[in-house]
């Protein structure tokens, strides 16, 4: 065999071996094995947002999928990304829109945009395939039928709405207040219950909230909360209400950046500065799990099977990395190359 030869299969070997593929053509439906996509939002007003596929099965990545599909760019700045029956909704805030795509290939299927000072922001569908999402720049929530992408209605909530989530027939809405921007406005850092279009309560919460998880094991929610910039000694945490009576359960002080429930909605699994914590349920003990060295911005945290997938937005403005942290042995077992500033990683094989 001589050299050519050799650096020839030496070169085959790095094509085939790489962890990230970017040629795959094929429609989710398939791909065999599990999968997931991760969502990065991109940089505001550049419009490359972008999603990104996971083979689960084979660890391999494939960046960009949607315009590997799609032939064109997903937009700008996509904030949220959730799965309902044969359908996937996609948050674009910079782009004023939301999509529509086909679950098993990911192609474009259509959209609700929303007109004038707008920032679409968090998405919530109920089990009869009503959408919602909070508008943040209009202190709204907005009801749009997923079958046709039309808008139904809109309701004033507080300032600068964040996550929304549908239990029942209720909608669970915080308005965050954006931050020290808006804190002194009525309504601001609270959590509104709505139903049937209409808020029948309003709850105080921690100051400047972005989040809520939901656990049915509990009937309870979990809000977190970022507290004030400008107030140094300030600095966040997570507190958990009755979805009954809205009574505040317990709460937690910490300065987590982004906070996600356990499959078994024993844990919640959150991620700052310093690395991933758990904070048991049953006990509520907190145990740091990871500790990170780097100065890298950790933007998103997901639980599944065996394995805590942390989202790296490195420093908002270069693509990012997935790492995927193994519960059992304790320790970082892969990392995978993704878009810039990801954020959100949704399993595609749960149903």
């Amino acid at each position: 065999m001589n050299k050519y030869q050799l650096l020839t299969i030496f070169l085959l070997f790095l094509l085939f071996s790489c962890e990230n593929i970017n040629n795959i053509q094929a429609p989710l439906s398939s791909i065999e094995g599990k999968r997931a996509l991760i969502l990065n939002e991109g940089l505001w007003k550049n419009g490359n947002s972008s999603i990104d596929l996971l083979l689960l099965d084979s660890n391999k990545l494939v960046n960009d999928y949607y315009k590997i599909v799609n032939s064109f760019n997903l937009g700008d700045t996509g904030n949220d990304i959730l799965v309902s029956g044969k359908f996937i909704f996609v948050v674009l805030s910079g782009s004023q829109e939301i999509l529509k795509l086909n679950k098993d290939n990911l192609q474009y299927l259509g959209s609700l945009r929303s007109i004038g000072v707008s920032l679409p922001r968090k998405l919530s569908i109920n089990s009869k395939g009503t959408g919602y999402y909070t508008d943040l720049y209009k202190d709204e929530v907005v009801t749009f039928d997923t079958s046709n992408m039309k808008e139904l209605s809109r309701l004033k909530v507080g300032p600068a709405p964040e996550k929304i989530v549908s239990v029942g027939n209720k909608l669970f809405a915080v308005n965050s207040g954006y931050g020290d921007f808006r804190k002194n406005e009525p309504n601001s850092s609270t959590l509104m219950v709505i139903e049937n279009n209409v808020v029948t309560n309003t709850i105080k919460v921690g100051t400047n909230p972005i989040d809520i998880l939901l656990n049915p094991k509990s009937n309870s929610i979990f809000i977190h909360y970022l507290h004030l910039p400008s107030n140094k000694d300030s600095i966040g945490g997570i507190q958990e209400y009755s979805i009954d009576n809205y009574k505040l359960i317990r709460s937690w002080v910490g300065n987590y950046s982004r906070i996600s429930i356990s499959e078994d909605y024993n844990y919640i699994y959150a991620v700052n500065q310093s690395g991933l914590t758990s904070i048991d349920l049953m006990n509520d003990k907190s145990t740091k799990l990871y500790q990170k060295q780097d100065k890298d911005i950790l933007y998103g945290i997901t639980q599944k099977g065996n394995y805590c997938w942390i989202l790296n937005a490195k420093n908002n403005s270069v693509t990012g990395n997935l790492i995927q942290f193994d519960l059992k042995a304790n320790k970082v077992v892969n990392t995978f190359s993704l878009g810039i500033n990801p954020s959100i990683m949704i399993f595609l094989n749960d149903e």
